[in-house]
């Protein structure tokens, strides 16, 4: 019975094949969408896993969740705009096609009720996007590109919002406070319950030992209860966070769609209620509504799915003409995309922010885009922060979009007007870059000159200890964009521009090594392992052998170590503690006692007769001793006496028992060896 208790008795060995034929299609993609740090560490390294092998050696008996070495997800703060820093998670390569396994297996199992739901929506009012879609049969030919889905989403908020004659269309928008921080783990593996088929459940052995053992590889994640992994491109956690909302789309559709007034899109978690009234009606009856059908809907989230409601962000849109309609679509959306993606003009295309550059030729076009920039630095000489308004901020995008804006761009005639303009002169100000960094990086990079002073200006400012998440962000940017220019450029250029490329990454790991031990965010080692593959992110110095692990006998072990680990996480040290301990005698007990259980005093005479030191038995006896005042172990005494274990203790216990574990653990090898002679012997 102890297998159900393992996540590999669910994730078999089919999961870990459509993982990685997920993240082959994903790591064979040129496009900056997948030009990312985390991804460029992956390309640098061999990728190559055995499903055999890696299933039998870590995932079967839940081995896994010792090896922290290679199974591990990194916590990592990065610069989201120029004044939002957001976490972010870096899984090794081992840990990301684990994840991506669970998310297979997920998918499987809710596959009949993605099927006739998708059915039932065909018919209703409703489209909800998550930026993919995950290909059981073939995962090779899964869609892993968020803008396709992107783009439908904005074409509908587009089309449903049209102005029409004699009514008033209306938008609400309500904003999640930090969505995928706050995804409960049992709400989501309940919900997973109720909507995954009988059928479906018994073939994929999903039962309650199932969500448990799901539930607590997602706290591993993540170091919480709630909330899912945030990388770049992880198609899973779009899945997986899609999920969380259907429960909220069922609701939708039974209390608004279905009085036939309303129309619902969502994309992941940004979602429109759209609606049209007579335009006779009065405001005051609509504005009522309005804010009654906000209440329902942050009732019901906050009620069922434990999310909150950022009221300050949270939107109310009303559409009568088509200056309305234009700031409408300018400020809800044509921005996040881009932050990585920007060669699809097709998103504009038929739409009517185009009208914004109707008949207007590169240059104009351009220019004017650089005036709102020189507008924007003229900000650095006030207090505030930046700002740029979302009419602004989306007109700049078409410098990257629009295909002949973007060629002229890349112009003798362009360069000099950035030239004349300034923008890049006296360049001081870090917020001005993070601003629009996509547009400023494409600008400061066309061109050599730029690039080398924008090469020096980052150099200098890490001189400073200062805004070091701001500038690392800024250097992680500048040399993805450097690759993607590298990938389009061919002949003479292209090598130029590696040689240059060289020489940048080799003054970037000289300068950024001596602060890695300075900065407690995660972030500097990530990236300095993308620039010098040599680099070990994590250091482990492992006592077991997967071998040894992996054998069914040692699940108990298994067990021990998992739950110490994640408490670890955690920061329960009440709890390792007593883990710590049962890792020790249950070891001990296996090797040099034939898995007999005893108790403390038959290990401190075994011990002597095997000849551990006299400091080594002292330190397990008071082990135990410390144990039995451990409050943990006594939840229900009521004598002083007992008290806790913080991090401290903790931790100087387990530097000094590692040592005694590691001892009794090689004397299996001895063991082992007397055995096959005394065997030998025997005539055997």
């Amino acid at each position: 019975m102890a297998q159900i208790f393992n996540l590999g008795y669910y994730i078999n060995k089919r999961h870990i094949k459509m993982a990685l034929e997920l993240l082959e299609l994903q790591l064979e993609q040129v496009s900056p969408l997948y030009n990312t740090v985390d991804f460029t560490t992956y390309r640098n390294n061999d990728t190559t896993i055995d499903i055999e092998s890696f299933y039998n050696d870590f995932i079967r008996r839940d081995s896994f969740y010792y090896y922290n070495d290679i199974f591990q997800v990194l916590n990592y703060y990065g610069v989201q705009r120029a004044y939002k820093i957001r976490e972010f998670h870096y899984f090794t390569w081992q840990m990301l096609v684990l994840y991506y396994a669970v998310g297979f297996y997920i998918r499987e199992l809710l596959d009949k009720y993605i099927v006739n739901f998708t059915s039932v929506y065909l018919k209703k009012p409703i489209d909800v996007f998550y930026g993919g879609n995950l290909n059981l049969a073939e995962p090779k030919k899964s869609k892993i590109y968020y803008y396709e889905d992107y783009k439908e989403f904005l074409h509908l908020k587009e089309t449903l919002t049209q102005p029409e004659e004699g009514k008033i269309k209306y938008a609400i928008s309500l904003d999640i406070k930090s969505f995928f921080y706050t995804i409960d783990h049992k709400i989501l593996l309940d919900l997973i319950d109720r909507k995954a088929y009988s059928t479906t459940k018994k073939g994929l052995h999903f039962n309650e030992f199932t969500k448990e053992a799901i539930e607590f590889y997602f706290k591993y994640l993540v170091k919480d209860s709630k909330g899912i992994p945030v990388s770049g491109q992880n198609i899973i956690s779009s899945f997986i966070s899609s999920i969380y909302f259907t429960d909220f789309d069922e609701f939708v559709v039974d209390n608004f769609l279905n009085t036939g007034k309303f129309h619902y899109i969502r994309y992941v978690d940004d979602f429109y209620l759209i609606f049209s009234e007579d335009s006779t009606k009065p405001i005051s009856e609509i504005r009522q509504e309005i804010y009654d059908i906000e209440n329902e809907i942050a009732d019901f989230l906050i009620k069922h799915l434990k999310l909150s409601v950022s009221s300050s962000k949270s939107d109310r849109f009303q559409i009568t003409d088509i200056e309305s309609h234009l700031n409408f679509l300018n400020a809800t959306g044509f921005e996040s995309p881009f932050e990585q993606e920007f060669d699809y003009e097709e998103l504009y295309e038929d739409s009517i922010l185009s009208l914004q550059i109707k008949d207007k030729p590169a240059p104009e076009i351009f220019s004017e885009c650089i005036e709102i920039l020189k507008e924007l630095k003229l900000q650095s000489d006030t207090l505030p922060q930046f700002e740029i308004d979302a009419k602004k901020s989306s007109y700049l995008n078409f410098i990257l979009i629009h295909k002949n804006c973007l060629s002229y761009s890349k112009s003798a005639e362009a360069k000099q007007i950035v030239r004349q303009s300034g923008i890049f002169s006296d360049l001081n100000n870090i917020d001005f870059i993070l601003i629009k960094i996509k547009v400023l990086l494409h600008l400061v990079t066309i061109d050599e000159e730029y690039r080398k002073g924008f090469f020096e200006f980052i150099v200098d400012a890490l001189q400073s200890g200062k805004s070091l998440t701001q500038k690392i962000t800024i250097v992680d940017r500048f040399i993805h964009q450097l690759q993607f220019l590298i990938s389009e450029s061919k002949g003479a250029t292209k090598d130029e521009l590696i040689a240059e490329y060289n020489e940048y990454i080799n003054v970037f790991i000289v300068k950024l090594e001596p602060l890695i031990e300075l900065c407690t965010n995660g972030y500097f080692k990530i990236l300095f392992k993308a620039l010098k593959n040599e680099y070990s992110l994590i250091t482990f110095d492992k006592i077991y052998d997967f071998n040894f692990l992996s054998d069914k006998k040692c699940i108990p072990l298994v067990q021990q170590i998992k739950q110490r680990n994640i408490n670890e996480k955690l920061g329960f040290y009440n709890v390792c503690f007593n883990h710590l301990l049962n890792e020790f005698q249950n070891l001990f007990e296996m090797i040099m006692l034939n898995g007999t259980q005893v108790t403390a005093k038959d290990i401190r005479d075994e011990m002597a007769k095997d000849g551990f030191t006299t400091s080594e038995i002292k330190f397990v006896t008071e082990f135990f001793d410390r144990r039995n005042q451990n409050s943990i172990s006594h939840t229900n005494e009521q004598e002083i006496g007992f008290w806790g274990v913080g991090q401290v203790e903790y931790e100087e216990y387990k530097k000094n028992v590692e040592p005694i574990i590691r001892k009794v653990y090689n004397k299996r090898i001895k063991k082992q060896t007397l055995y096959n002679t005394q065997y030998k012997m025997l005539g055997g």
